[in-house]
């Protein structure tokens, strides 16, 4: 996870790129206790339940509230669900759309200090530079920013978005 007290530094050719923000929909690793949306994700049997949307074969579900990585895990369990699984840059783009920029939990984690990363279904996505199948991480990510142990991912880091932390966003 970056410094959550960094300002991203903008360059002549980032003012052109104005409309686009480059860091949406990027990865990040994070502690498991922090508190931010998640977006649940099952197979779509048909049609998708209210308040789901379907994208592919599969149906999603942005949170209403803020969960920690394991709560928001067993959130989803409980719909019958897991946190969502990104298998191409199309469904990326479609969960990002999905958040409208929120910082939000993906169902990517690795085992406490291994560094081996894997889908909510068990699927390796293998580690920071030997990624198998579609990744998005931002530079320097997966980083364990500051020593701490970061297994589980979420995506748009709020400070880049130029959001406020989510814990903050809630309370406007």
């Amino acid at each position: 996870m970056p410094d959550p007290l960094e300002t991203p530094q903008t360059t002549k050719q980032d003012h052109h790129k104005a409309s686009v923000n480059v860091y949406a929909g990027k990865w990040y690793d994070a502690p498991r206790d922090l508190s931010v949306w998640y977006v649940c994700e099952r197979r779509n049997q048909g049609s998708c339940r209210v308040g789901w949307s379907s994208f592919g074969d599969a149906c999603y579900l942005l949170s209403e509230s803020i969960k920690t990585y394991d709560a928001a895990a067993a959130a989803c369990r409980q719909q019958g669900a897991h946190l969502s699984i990104i298998e191409s840059e199309t469904e990326n783009a479609y969960i990002q759309g999905l958040v409208k920029g929120r910082t939000t939990w993906i169902g990517l984690s690795e085992p406490s200090d291994s560094e081996q990363w894997f889908w909510a279904n068990g699927v390796a996505a293998g580690s920071k530079g030997h990624w198998q199948g579609y990744s998005n991480w931002e530079s320097n990510e997966p980083n364990n920013y500051g020593g701490r142990d970061e297994d589980v991912a979420f995506m748009n880091f709020w400070g880049h978005m130029k959001r406020a932390a989510p814990w903050e966003e809630i309370k406007q």
